[in-house]
């Protein structure tokens, strides 16, 4: 078990710290950039760098690096070693905060059949410079469409069990998980080629269910489809505000009905 920790700095508080605990939780997936690429930029553009408020001692630390569908729809092909060679710069300037030394990466992209070719010549680029074991955000939409979307080539995917459109408006409301609408997604689990995690939302917005019904239903949807191929569980994201929802067996009871 593990999660998703996307404020811009590390600051544990107590409930999120006894959740860590409770559950036995050793590595969380970090969010350490955001990259776009805006109307009047020339270039990509770094946005929301993330910072170390605290030690992350105990943790093995996944950053994850969010780039706009855009970033690749503009990129030129001939700039992508440059591009690759900016990001693993700054993730290492991050890391020197706290001493840190990474030995996995995590790339989030809304990749679309047009960009994929670019979005995967840049994952190509990155493994080869950094040397490290690499995943990536897969999207229901590249999960269910992954004849047009392709599979990224890296070490393995987390499916975030959410955002079921293909968008890239930046909006936050599209990620709200509807299980009527997941249904037309999880059958091609089935087929699905790339190793998968999974990444179920804990979003304050969603509908309360403090007996965790919300998370054992989407776990129910994945069992029925996944093969047992798929090796993780997460939780997105790491947020007291999130996490009050729960009581706080919850997470243990997911991870056991979960195959």
């Amino acid at each position: 078990m593990s999660f998703y920790y996307w404020n811009p700095t590390f600051t544990l508080d107590s409930v999120e710290g006894d959740i860590l605990q409770d559950n036995d939780v050793h590595s969380l997936y970090i969010r350490y950039l955001d990259v776009d690429w805006t109307p009047a930029d020339s270039a990509p553009v770094p946005l929301a760098p993330f910072s170390y408020g605290k030690s992350p001692a105990n943790y093995t630390i996944i950053p994850v690096i969010s780039i706009r569908n855009r970033v690749f729809e503009k990129l030129n092909p001939a700039s992508i070693p440059a591009f690759a060679a900016n990001i693993y710069a700054r993730v290492r300037q991050i890391n020197e905060t706290r001493n840190l030394h990474n030995q996995e990466i995590q790339f989030d992209c809304d990749w679309t059949p047009g960009t994929r070719g670019k979005y995967f010549s840049f994952l190509r680029e990155y493994h080869r410079i950094s040397v490290q074991s690499i995943s990536s955000a897969i999207r229901m939409f590249q999960l269910r469409y992954s004849d047009q979307a392709g599979v990224p080539p890296v070490d393995y995917g987390v499916l975030f069990y959410f955002n079921l459109e293909e968008t890239d408006s930046g909006n936050d409301e599209r990620s709200i998980y509807e299980r009527a609408a997941a249904h037309h997604y999880t059958p091609s689990l089935r087929s699905y080629p790339l190793t998968l995690d999974v990444a179920l939302p804990l979003f304050p917005a969603a509908r309360e269910a403090r007996d965790g019904e919300d998370l054992f239903e989407i776990i129910t949807d994945i069992n029925l489809h996944s093969n047992h191929h798929i090796r993780n569980l997460l939780f997105f994201d790491l947020n007291s505000d999130n996490l009050t929802r729960y009581d706080r067996n919850v997470f243990r009871e997911a991870l056991a009905r979960f195959n």
